[in-house]
């Protein structure tokens, strides 16, 4: 009997079948993805797309596991945000997708119905990123000129609209799943001190990054990789300490 109940619930590589509600959420997210991309220009299948694929994929290697609904923590919005500031609307939205998929179905070997949620959310968050800050910048002003004189408010803007909308729709889907409020997922997820500093040390790589591929050229993107792999190395091995840690409190609790 109850091998036979949970058939319904698995799909065939054995993880579990996503309930109504997960499907609403990620049917919902995909369809605002494609509208938001159906607004958003033209894409040009050129080098530049290519490259911010590359390296999009290269930041979501740079991942760990965060202890709360399978959720993973990369170093991905780095070069997703740079690709934001620099590529087209479109372009970004594309290639911000497709380095999603193919991050989390090869490194992190997500489920499908996630790895798609999680691609359109990175996509309307770029989106989001993308329209305010052209909605804030000077008349006839490009984004290259904005980075150049460094002009921060546009960016600052446009990096809070990224995180709220990354951030916020990664904690919904966990408090779906979890059965938590999803202020309450948000703060166990991004809420601690570590959490925000990390990705707001991301971010302003990216806008680093931005600022000197308008200078360098691309070739620009590999001054981050240090900086990354550092970062990404001591959240690992503090994460490493919380588990251990936690697992000494419930041996002392026992």
């Amino acid at each position: 009997m109850s091998r036979k109940a949970a058939r319904p619930h698995t799909v065939a590589d054995g993880t579990p079948r996503p309930g109504r509600r997960e499907v609403l959420l990620v049917t919902s997210a995909v369809v605002l993805a494609l509208a938001a991309l159906a607004f958003a220009g033209p894409i040009h299948p050129d080098l530049p797309l290519v490259f911010w694929f590359a390296a999009c994929v290269l930041g979501e290697r740079l991942f760990v596991r965060l202890p709360l609904g399978g959720v993973t923590l990369s170093m991905a919005a780095c070069f997703n945000f740079a690709a934001t500031l620099l590529l087209p609307r479109a372009d970004a939205m594309v290639a911000i997708a497709l380095s999603t998929v193919v991050a989390e179905r090869w490194f992190m070997r997500k489920p499908a119905h996630r790895v798609i949620f999680n691609a359109s959310q990175s996509m309307l968050g770029s989106a989001a990123a993308s329209a305010l800050l052209v909605g804030l910048l000077p008349a006839g002003e490009s984004v290259t000129s904005a980075l150049v004189r460094f002009d921060l408010f546009p960016i600052l803007v446009a990096a809070l609209a990224y995180t709220v909308v990354n951030t916020g729709s990664v904690a919904l889907a966990v408090a779906m799943c979890e059965g938590l409020t999803p202020w309450r997922a948000w703060a166990r997820l991004f809420g601690n001190g570590l959490n925000l500093s990390m990705h707001g040390a991301s971010l302003s790589l990216g806008v680093l990054v931005a600022v000197h591929v308008t200078q360098a050229g691309l070739i620009a993107t590999t001054l981050a990789l240090c900086p990354m792999v550092a970062a990404h190395q001591a959240y690992r091995m503090y994460l490493s300490r919380q588990v251990r840690s936690d697992d000494d409190s419930e041996s002392r609790a026992a």
